[in-house]
């Protein structure tokens, strides 16, 4: 000290010092703030980025530090820090799919994520008859899901079914005889349930009746079975021949096998055939007959089998322009001929076979008088 001194305090402003926070997220820097002072608070960022779907950001972490700080939380700056974005795996959620008939719980499906795909289900229930099932929707929507379809779920769901009224189809049934068309029945519906008819025409009566059948199907069916109807169709009667009895006719002369004819169907026609064998020249052939019966069937006529049969060949003996036999009577009238029984047992006036031999043994008696008279006639002529 040299004398009397006088000091000023002398002040200087300090030198602040400042710190930054920096935000990273997978070690790429993805937020900076600087000129922060010490024990400056601030809000930490949000982060609002996509991420992996399966994990979710929790907030920011300090390196080493197990602590995690949410995000726009308050934070006091002490130096410069680093914040770690940190994700948590998420915890799926699950969900449930209902199906609803008429407000009542049909099925249930549970435990599906979000994003699931399904497959809309089969409705197996009963509905009305005149309704089918046109699929599901969800309340309030217009769309309507095909059963089967395939559907991405975003959450609980809920599906009605939805019925809409039949197009009711009409078909016809149509029944064919011998290509030509017999009955149909028109406006039947969808498996409505027929009776087939019944025909009741004649038919050759070599066949009988089998059923009806369709074109290229080998079933036959019964008339007057049921068929459940789901098109249009076309019946054509099915014919089979019957299963008939075979007949033998045999034609004798004199007791001795001349022909013989195999195999006849019952109902068949055959005509009589004639005789070629050698006669005697006092006879000639009247016709066939059958063992026991009188009437005579003359030769070549159609006649119609009915079983086995047999036939002998009936002569009688000739007659010469005047009448007269062999012998030199005169026994009918050149315009009468020898009286022969009716061919098929066709008696004149509706009479019998036995009407018919008391005739002519009148009528015979008749000619026997007058032969006698004539010949007592010629007598006394003489």
């Amino acid at each position: 000290v040299t004398g009397n001194t006088r000091f000023d305090l002398v002040l200087q402003e300090k030198e602040v010092e400042t710190y930054s926070v920096k935000y990273y997220v997978d070690d790429e820097l993805y937020l900076e703030i600087n000129e922060l002072e010490e024990d400056e608070e601030i809000t930490l960022a949000d982060y609002t980025e996509a991420v992996d779907p399966n994990y979710e950001a929790i907030g920011w972490s300090k390196p080493g530090e197990q602590a995690i700080y949410a995000f726009e939380d308050s934070y006091t700056v002490t130096g410069n820090t680093r914040f770690d974005l940190v994700l948590k795996e998420k915890e799926a959620e699950t969900y449930s799919v209902r199906y609803y008939v008429d407000d009542e719980l049909y099925f249930e499906m549970n435990g599906l994520e979000k994003d699931d795909e399904i497959i809309l289900p089969d409705y197996t229930g009963e509905i009305d008859p005149d309704y089918e099932v046109d699929g599901w929707a969800m309340p309030g929507g217009r769309t309507i899901l095909s059963i089967g379809e395939t559907y991405k779920i975003s959450g609980n769901m809920r599906f009605d079914l939805e019925i809409i009224e039949k197009d009711i189809a009409l078909y016809s049934v149509k029944y064919y005889v011998n290509g030509a068309l017999y009955h149909e029945s028109n406006d039947i519906e969808e498996n409505e349930e027929i009776v087939l008819i019944k025909y009741t025409d004649e038919i050759d009566p070599n066949y009988e009746i089998d059923g009806w059948g369709r074109a290229g199907d080998l079933v036959v069916y019964p008339m007057e079975s049921r068929y459940t109807v789901t098109e249009d169709i076309i019946f054509h009667m099915i014919f089979k021949e019957k299963e008939m009895p075979l007949y033998t006719v045999k034609y004798y002369v004199n007791g001795e096998l001349y022909y013989e004819v195999k195999d006849v169907r019952e109902n068949d026609e055959i005509v009589l055939r004639d005789y070629d064998g050698k006669l005697e020249d006092d006879y000639e052939i009247s016709g066939w007959a059958k063992p026991g019966a009188r009437t005579i069937y003359p030769i070549e006529t159609e006649y119609t089998v009915t079983g086995d049969t047999v036939f002998n060949l009936v002569l009688e003996e000739k007659q010469d322009d005047k009448g007269n036999d062999n012998q030199g009577n005169n026994n009918v009238n050149k315009d009468d001929n020898a009286i022969k029984t009716p061919y098929d047992g066709d008696v004149p006036n509706g009479g019998s076979d036995d009407s018919l031999i008391i005739i002519t043994l009148l009528i015979g008696a008749a000619l026997m008088i007058v032969r006698q008279m004539f010949l007592v006639a010629k007598g006394k002529s003489d």
